[in-house]
């Protein structure tokens, strides 16, 4: 039975009791009441020597967890101040923060958590549940982790295995066998049309890094037929190998290994399959930790944050009446069982591959992960009992929002090849093209025109510093109107009303109650397209050469400006300028330095504005803007507050002299888009103006007066590129 604390000032060896009182220096960690601010030295003399019992278990802690905060006090300690919070409830977690006041702001400076393992019980609100974290990934303790997670997976879990098709099998795998000498394990490529596999596989996901790692080419593909000794195996497939091991699987899918890398035919067929590969493993291993395929992701020589958390036993006899043995662990939210960061995080092939998989497991510096679309957990929660799955989001409907969802978060994710932008989440869009039933152009889908135009930018500064970090556009063949053509990540305009959306928080997630989209008034025309795959074996991936849409509706002609730093304005004579956001770099005839054997060096003197390619070489200031004529054409509206708001599109005519060399009718490129404003879901301008880069240029309206600039204005059929 737990019992109160008394006074801090009751003096060190008092038998601690009931007292009507709190502690000043811990509040007795209750939620009840707020805690004043505390100077630090009396604070830690305070916690040190008081008979206090959860002032006891806050010097514990923290002796244990961060001895130095109690020995080296700053000498400029006068104003510093401590308060400490009571535990907040995380996702089961019982986290207490101990905060470092200065001049009325705070920086945290201790997070831990008390727990009782699983099986376990405490009577104190202060302490939750949980499990310790191996020090090292591969310990017994973590594979017995993982073990418990399959098989209340395997036994439980009927979504999962219904998600699956276990007699479906990738055209190559690798076969783990014992070498005929017995001193090791060789992997054998087979095909699985030959050989049909005897039990089912799993799939790596993992960063190639700098140098490409063993592949199979045509000139070595027979010599992977007969086997590849394991010791030839860089460390991030050898730790693979020994996880299929572990349990119990005979085969597994490498990419660089199963498909063969120099054959386009076959790269190309087997990019188109990457959901069926993936969603049909028994489980995939995501090498989060591991910057490339030589790292391993197992063992002491793994990366590694866990000595970080591992767990001290606390006494707090004191205050609880049973025997439960409390642990202390440095707590940060990258211990929560939905949050994983590493390398591997940041590729785009991953972000695909580990949404493609019905289950992970995630080796990361901190600790392992275990997802499958019912059940997210990790080493330091636990197994959770079935009662407490969340709603599988494997099984959610795919919806043309879940769609922009995804474009939002895969767009971030970076590239070793940018031609590899769509290939890349090529299986998502499969997956998506059989709920939508839509067309699918370069990353669009046709039963969303126009909205599916209505991307931009993230940014619309860089940075609030003058440092300029404009990406040139990637040129890898997406035409102009797809967010694939751009190297930076992609928001769209207006995906919700948030005064309307009523939303709730769901295991720490919003969970919308409604799909109130925000309503639009469609202003243009889908006259003719032409988007093909570049390869009939991925119809989702890159498109052929010269893919068009083209478009009626009502047009302008502007000045617009931009700069390297992301700023951008067009201008009329008469009104006042408008805020634009552009594409990416954007260039024009003053910012370009011209050789004369350049092919396309008269058309490239064309007064129009473009964006920068690669081999572009630029001169001026980084300050200096690219000014230059493009076409405005207002793509649609919507009405908020008796306000109608525009969405208005970027083009700059004639890009490259493409349309003077062929003598046809003018092409237009997309250089950027403006918008009005709903609530504050679209480019955010208002507070960013103020930020160093947008110093020099005349404040700006985002588009209230749109109509003045459309008046009157006839419609044109434009050809976008």
């Amino acid at each position: 039975m737990a019992t109160l604390s008394s006074e801090a000032d009751t003096g060190p060896g008092l038998e601690l009791g009931i007292s009507t009182t709190h502690c000043r220096l811990c509040n007795d960690l209750s939620a009840d009441r707020r805690m004043e601010s505390v100077p630090l030295k009396e604070w830690i003399e305070g916690i040190t020597q008081s008979s206090c019992g959860f002032c006891h278990i806050l010097a514990q802690s923290i002796q244990k967890l961060d001895p130095d905060f109690l020995t080296n006090i700053p000498e400029s300690h006068g104003d510093l101040k401590i308060q400490v919070y009571p535990p907040l409830q995380a996702l089961g977690r019982k986290v207490i923060n101990i905060s470092l006041i200065q001049n009325g702001g705070g920086t945290a400076r201790v997070h831990f958590e008390l727990y009782v393992e699983e099986g376990a019980l405490s009577d104190l609100p202060l302490i939750g549940s949980g499990q310790r974290i191996s020090p090292t990934a591969g310990d017994e303790r973590m594979w017995t982790f993982l073990q418990d997670c399959f098989r209340q997976c395997s036994e439980h879990h009927s979504i999962c295995s219904g998600l699956q098709d276990s007699e479906w099998y990738p055209d190559r795998l690798l076969h783990v066998k014992e070498s005929r000498n017995g001193d090791g394990c060789i992997l054998q490529l087979i095909e699985s049309h030959q050989h049909k596999p005897a039990s089912r596989y799993i799939a790596l996901s993992h960063c190639w890094g700098p140098s490409v790692p063993l592949c199979t080419t045509t000139g070595n593909a027979d010599h992977h037929r007969r086997g590849i000794i394991y010791d030839q195996l860089p460390r991030t497939f050898q730790d693979c190998v020994t996880v299929a091991r572990k349990f119990g699987v005979q085969y597994i899918w490498i990419d660089s290994l199963c498909i063969i890398q120099n054959q386009r035919s076959d790269w190309a067929h087997h990019a188109g399959l990457m959901d069926r590969v993936y969603e049909n493993a028994v489980f995939t291993v995501t090498a989060v930790s591991s910057p490339s395929s030589s790292t391993p992701f197992l063992g002491p020589d793994s990366p590694s944050e866990r000595g970080k958390f591992q767990s001290h036993t606390i006494d707090i006899s004191a205050l609880a009446g049973n025997d439960s043995t409390v642990m202390a662990r440095t707590y940060e939210p990258r211990l929560l069982s939905g949050f994983v960061n590493g390398p591997l995080e940041y590729r785009a092939w991953a972000w695909q591959e580990r949404h493609l998989s019905i289950r992970t497991i995630d080796f990361t510096e901190q600790e392992v992960h275990w997802k499958c679309a019912a059940m997210n957990t990790c080493e330091c929660t636990g197994v959770k009992d079935i009662k407490l799955l969340k709603t599988p989001e494997k099984v959610l409907p795919k919806t043309i929002r879940a769609w922009r969802g995804t474009v939002e978060s895969y767009s971030g994710r970076h590239l070793t090849y940018w031609t590899d932008r769509l290939p890349a989440m090529s299986g998502m869009a499969s997956r998506f093209s059989v709920d939508l039933g839509s067309e699918y152009v370069a990353g669009l889908w046709l039963s969303d025109f126009p909205r599916c135009l209505a991307w931009y930018r993230r940014e619309l500064s860089d940075c609030p510093v003058g440092k300029p970090c404009m990406w040139r556009s990637i040129n890898n063949g997406v035409p102009s109107w797809s967010w694939a053509s751009i190297a930076s990540q992609v928001w769209h305009l207006w995906t919700m009303d948030f005064d309307n959306s009523e939303s709730r928080f769901i295991d720490g997630n919003i969970k919308e109650l409604n799909d109130d989209e925000v309503l639009i008034r469609n202003c243009v025309e889908l006259v003719a397209h032409d988007c093909h795959p570049l390869d009939p074996e991925n119809a989702y991936g890159e498109v052929k050469p010269g893919s068009f849409l083209e478009i009626k509706g009502q047009v302008i002609e502007a000045i617009m400006e931009s700069d390297v730093h992301g700023c951008g304005l067009v201008r009329r004579q008469g009104l006042k300028p408008q805020l634009v956001v552009p594409d990416c770099h954007i260039v024009g005839k003053d910012n370009l330095k011209f050789k004369t054997s350049d092919i396309f060096h008269q058309q490239r003197r064309s007064s129009a504005l473009r964006r920068a390619l690669p081999e572009d070489k630029l001169k001026g200031s980084e300050g200096q803007r690219s000014i230059g004529p493009v076409t405005c054409l207002l793509l649609f509206t919507s009405e908020k507050n008796n306000k109608t708001v525009p969405c208005i599109l970027m083009l700059s005519k004639d890009h490259l002299g493409i349309s003077s060399i062929n003598g046809t009718k003018p092409v237009y490129q997309r250089v950027g888009i403006g918008a009005g404003s709903i609530n504050y879901n679209g480019p955010l301008y208002n507070y960013r103006k103020d930020w160093e880069c947008w110093e020099g240029w005349e404040d700006l309206d985002t588009w209230e007066d749109w109509e003045e600039w459309f008046a009157g204005v006839e419609e044109k059929t434009l050809r976008i590129v």
